[in-house]
């Protein structure tokens, strides 16, 4: 026996077919924002956020960033949201390669520029210095002017953890060669020299000992910390615990 579907069959179950579309899209819509709403919580469990961005395949990883690039930017709350986000993500190898296919160094470098909280400015710093954690992270880095966004940022009124990030990445870019000479081009000497001055952290002391341990592997390294007075910051970096 030969079964038909009628024209208003037809009709109701395409209708339910696109009900359930709406509904799973809906859903989907709603577990991305449930997502972000984690990545930008910044005490979230560490274990919690390997699980969470584990589980992400790169092109998911990619949508979630897409759609924290595009979430207002308007008040200082929403700022925090977006850096604070970006800071996570950005604390796996998945989520770095994202960041950076999807330009989020450059919104980092345009929400420096803004009228942040210390806490917003320690979150792009922590972002920063996450991304650097890779040799493609360092490299994207350079290309898009981090470094101008770190001296920026190295300026403002920042906690101790911020100072300690904005160090740590300095460090992590006088790892490499191209990182060293832009450091030196773009005036981050005297970004680690006037951080040395602030109460730092002991790793932040560190980091900034560091880096200039690094820019002093070249001859042209050694020339510039001597012409900034660079010899001065490690006598003082010395007399701290």
């Amino acid at each position: 026996m030969e079964i038909s579907i009628s024209k208003v069959d037809a009709n109701s179950y395409s209708n339910t077919n696109h009900d359930n579309r709406n509904r799973s899209e809906k859903k989907h819509s709603a577990d991305v924002n449930n997502y972000i709403d984690d990545l930008s919580n910044v005490n979230i469990d560490q274990d919690t956020l390997k699980n969470l961005l584990q589980g992400f395949t790169q092109a998911q990883l990619r949508e979630i960033i897409q759609k924290v690039l595009k979430l207002p930017k308007n008040t200082d709350q929403d700022r925090e949201k977006v850096s604070a986000a970006i800071a996570t993500i950005a604390t796996n190898d998945a989520g770095r390669t994202a960041l950076i296919a999807k330009g989020a160094i450059t919104t980092l470098n345009d929400l420096a520029t803004q009228d942040n909280t210390p806490e917003g400015q320690e979150y792009i710093a922590k972002a920063i210095s996450n991304i650097a954690n890779t040799e493609a992270g360092i490299t994207a880095l350079i290309a898009k002017g981090a470094i101008t966004t770190l001296n920026h940022l190295a300026t403002q009124d920042n906690t101790p953890e911020g100072q300690e990030y904005i160090a740590a990445a300095i460090f992590k870019i006088s790892t490499s060669e191209a990182g060293r000479r832009d450091l030196i081009a773009k005036g981050a000497i005297t970004t680690l020299i006037h951080l040395a001055k602030k109460s730092n952290t002991p790793e932040g002391r560190a980091n900034i000992a560091g880096a200039i341990a690094n820019i002093a592997i070249s001859e042209a390294g050694i020339t510039a910390l001597i012409a900034k007075g660079a010899i001065t910051t490690l006598n003082h970096l010395a007399t701290q615990d």
